[in-house]
């Protein structure tokens, strides 16, 4: 759906881990990704509300992630 390998994605999701954890992940994130983080890291349901509006928009189904 996105265009990225398994591996791309992992890379970029614990990239984003290790900057939202303070240090537990994959270093070396881009400034994109901190940039990312800061927008949303107190912003939960805004975030979540701007990936259920990005899932819509690409005629994705809705994310279940159990919370």
């Amino acid at each position: 759906m996105l265009g990225r390998t398994p591996g791309a994605l992992d890379r970029i999701i614990r990239n984003i881990k290790y900057v939202d954890s303070g240090g537990t992940g994959l270093e070396h994130a881009s400034a994109l990704i901190y940039k990312l983080v800061e927008k949303y890291k107190h912003e939960h349901p805004a975030l979540k509300s701007r990936a259920a509006d990005i899932r819509a928009k690409n005629g994705w189904p809705p994310l279940d992630c159990g919370a």
